[in-house]
């Protein structure tokens, strides 16, 4: 089961820290929102790995033979994204089945997926563009981390939502 407690911690801790120098002027205040900002994009983008790869190892522990489950345990280690088409979906069907996730997709709420799929996008852009650049000043735009914050609510609700039809399967 997937947790949101401690990337919750993390996330409320950097908006707090985020409001607390947004319209401070001292020395690299502008610097520091933007590593609260860029901080809380990567470190919400590394739990939904995480949270993808639970979810993943744990229905395959649950459901396939040894020689299966190896086979999914090597594809989840070489995952290094989140996207739900080309991961997150793939790695489904490896583990549970074509049809299955077609009907598990069925069985979501749409606007729940909808959102949750919408999140995953826009985050893992942002994150490719901020995993491979540094920030060089304040010119540079990111979204605060109370954006983030909406993106981890949609994300999550959509990752309890397969959880749950997933252990109805």
């Amino acid at each position: 089961m997937i947790s949101k407690t401690k990337i919750q911690s993390s996330l409320i801790t950097l908006n707090n820290l985020f409001e607390k120098f947004r319209y401070r002027r001292p020395n690299n205040s502008g610097m520091l929102v933007l590593w609260f900002s860029k901080l809380s994009i990567l470190e919400l983008c590394g739990w939904i790995e995480e949270s993808i790869d639970l979810i993943i190892l744990t229905e395959a522990k649950r459901r396939l033979n040894t020689l299966e489950k190896i086979k999914i345990e090597t594809m989840v280690a070489k995952n290094s994204s989140f996207t739900y088409e080309k991961h997150f979906r793939k790695m489904l069907e490896s583990s549970l089945g074509a049809v299955n996730v077609d009907n598990l997709e069925n069985n979501l709420d749409v606007a729940t997926f909808l959102k949750m799929k919408a999140s995953l996008s826009t985050l893992k852009s942002n994150r490719d563009k901020l995993a491979h650049t540094f920030v060089k000043g304040v010119t540079t735009i990111i979204d605060a981390p109370s954006a983030t914050i909406d993106h981890f609510k949609y994300v999550y609700t959509g990752l309890k939502e397969i959880e749950k039809h997933i252990r109805k399967i």
